[in-house]
């Protein structure tokens, strides 16, 4: 039996048997234990559709190569509706640390779980971060679930931080529909920095097909405090397709309560077919709180001569781009994007700040 946690295994029915007959179909690699969830109705835990697992703790480091499939449990379904359509997923596992204490991580993935991946989860209330990923657990896949979202997809169930990685090679969503993820409602609502997305050194992360600040229509905010997603000497990712908008405290006037936020030291990033300030339809004003960009890195590309990579960066509160001045980048492409305008460019849906401010920044196509 793949073990989890002693607190989690209770009244779970969680095997690593395949999917009985008429259930959701996992594939099951060789070599990689795979989680099935096969609570009963009758479960205490479970009301509406919707089983509630409240561990004590966090799910104790995983050191295996193995897949957590909350769609092997009946009533659950995946989403099937292309980028950029309102997510149709249905969840029934929550996986939920209400009864944790301060700085409690909900799954953690640790060297020896490279590999790894975990699907068709609601991951929130975590005083800690949802997912963390770190030493050398690379190539996990994050896919196809709500983090800091409820299973309605409408509701914030607030973590620290959605996802937080330090390692290579982390799949966030995907290509499919099925890999589609929401990532947002991460607020603890107190002084500590909440992200969607906060991913530290290495790099070579892919992020596509993500809700980021938004609910599961794509049409209204479900903040995340901070940024979207926030890059920290971290290189060589690509963010694409996905609809980061709603970002960042309103009120407050942190640097980092934008829509992707490139600190320090995070070079050779690509940005291409997101809505970034805007609903799912590039036609409604969605603000991130502050800039729906703001890069001091070098080597960053956003957007390209391909239509397909056409960023919509409008309706943020402050710049659409904005290239942090005082560290002097270098090797910034911004081309073919509609910046204040809406998908079709023929509506304004201003920035409220400049559309473009690089200042002293050197080799710059635009």
């Amino acid at each position: 039996q793949f073990q989890l946690n002693s607190n989690l295994l209770g009244n779970t029915g969680l095997d690593q048997e395949d999917a009985p007959a008429g259930r959701n179909a996992v594939v099951k690699p060789a070599g990689v234990e795979t989680s099935i969830f096969e609570i009963p109705n009758t479960d205490v835990k479970h009301s509406a559709g919707v089983w509630k697992l409240n561990p004590s703790t966090g799910i104790t480091d995983i050191t295996d190569v193995v897949k957590i499939s909350g769609y092997t449990q009946p009533g659950s379904s995946y989403n099937t509706a292309a980028f950029p359509s309102a997510l149709n997923t249905k969840l029934a596992i929550q996986l939920d640390g209400t009864s944790t204490t301060t700085n409690i991580n909900g799954i953690r993935f640790d060297s020896g779980s490279q590999g790894s991946s975990v699907e068709g989860l609601a991951i929130v209330n975590w005083e800690g971060s949802a997912i963390v990923v770190k030493n050398s657990a690379d190539d996990i896949a994050i896919q196809g679930n709500f983090i800091g979202v409820l299973p309605d997809g409408l509701t914030a169930g607030r973590n620290m931080h959605g996802v937080e990685a330090y390692t290579t090679n982390l799949s966030m969503g995907g290509s499919q529909a099925a890999n589609r993820n929401i990532v947002s409602g991460n607020n603890t609502q107190d002084a500590r920095s909440n992200f969607g997305l906060r991913l530290f050194d290495k790099g070579g992360h892919h992020i596509e097909g993500n809700f980021i600040g938004v609910d599961r229509t794509g049409a209204s905010a479900l903040r995340n405090r901070y940024a979207g997603i926030w890059f920290e000497n971290s290189s060589n990712n690509e963010v694409r397709n996905n609809v980061i908008a709603g970002n960042g405290d309103l009120v407050d006037t942190n640097q980092d309560m934008n829509g992707i936020t490139i600190g320090v030291g995070s070079n050779q990033i690509g940005i291409y077919g997101n809505y970034i300030g805007t609903d799912n339809t590039g036609t409604q004003a969605i603000p991130n709180a502050l800039h729906g960009i703001w890069f001091f890195g070098n080597d960053i590309t956003i957007g390209t001569s391909n239509e397909a990579d056409r960023n919509i960066i409008s309706g943020n509160k402050g710049d659409g781009i904005n290239g942090a001045w005082q560290y002097g980048n270098s090797n910034i492409s911004v081309e073919n994007n509609h910046i204040g305008v809406s998908k079709t460019g023929l509506q304004a849906l201003g920035n409220h700040g400049h559309g473009l401010s690089i200042v002293n920044d050197r080799n710059l196509t635009v």
